[in-house]
């Protein structure tokens, strides 16, 4: 029994190296730059050493089985569907899994036809579906052999060391995303306080434009009327009157309009420094 969970162990480390190897390859073509798939600070997927353990585990044996139906030989295709669905339910928890836990995402296919939330898609469903196949026919048979054939001692040594440096690996990645998630949720707390105070502070602004136009109406209208019964301004030219108009609208006929409008200004000024 013990022999068994140190070989499984050791397969989920191998292929979860292999798996971020090609996922990295993969997805640094486009970019033509190296990029590292990994959630670890290490060369590991945990996804890709869960889902073989799994599959080898639940179809291992299943797979061998000659199920026919009419003739036709329907072990592979049954193979195919369950290998593809129990992928993406290991793709689908472990996405959830891991944003309700750091609040981030490492994969979204939300721009890919059918999918589902973002986490799986029918296109990845397929190619899990044929991974399946070529993993359980081809790779694992020849890959748990070779593991088999390493003495239970080295294989037991092996699979503790990178155990530790894995569990070490995984403790600092653990308090890196914490931080990384505390620090988001803080972000997104700042954002919607900002948000907030601009809504406040635009309403706020729109109050004071309304209130000092109404002030500056009411002034020049006075002004103006004043000016009307005045009969050495009444002589004035319209452009003189106009200059006049500026000069004496806001401080004979309401001494107390500037001190108001300038607070106003001052207030709505430091509002949007407080904003910005």
């Amino acid at each position: 029994m013990v022999e068994k969970i140190i070989f499984y162990v050791l397969t989920f480390f191998l292929y979860s190296a292999v798996g971020w190897f090609f996922e990295s390859c993969y997805c640094s073509v486009r970019p033509r730059k190296w990029v590292n798939r990994g959630f670890l600070y290490g060369p590991m997927c945990p996804i890709y050493g869960s889902g073989a353990v799994m599959l080898s585990l639940a179809l291992g044996k299943f797979s061998k089985l000659p199920i026919y139906r009419h003739g036709w030989y329907l072990t592979p295709v049954l193979t195919f569907l369950l290998g593809a669905l129990l992928a993406d339910v290991l793709e689908f928890l472990t996405s959830l899994v891991m944003e309700k836990l750091f609040h981030a995402r490492w994969w979204d296919y939300s721009q890919k036809k059918f999918n589902i939330q973002g986490r799986i898609c029918l296109t990845h469903t397929l190619y899990w579906g044929a991974a399946t196949l070529i993993f359980l026919y081809f790779i694992d048979p020849k890959v748990s052999a070779l593991l088999w054939s390493v003495p239970a001692l080295a294989r037991t040594i092996i699979t503790c060391v990178i155990f530790a440096v894995f569990l070490v690996d995984l403790v600092l990645t653990v308090k890196k995303t914490a931080d990384l998630r505390k620090l988001t949720v803080k972000i997104d707390a700042l954002t919607r306080e900002l948000n907030k105070f601009k809504t406040e502070t635009s309403e706020k602004a729109k109050g004071l434009s309304a209130e000092i136009r109404e002030q500056l109406d009411a002034s020049i209208e006075s002004g103006r009327k004043l000016l009307q019964q005045n009969k050495i301004a009444a002589q004035l030219t319209e452009k003189a009157q106009q200059g006049k108009e500026k000069m004496i609208r806001f401080f004979r006929v309401n001494p107390g309009l500037r001190r108001r409008v300038t607070d106003k200004l001052d207030e709505l000024k430091e509002l949007m420094e407080r904003y910005h």
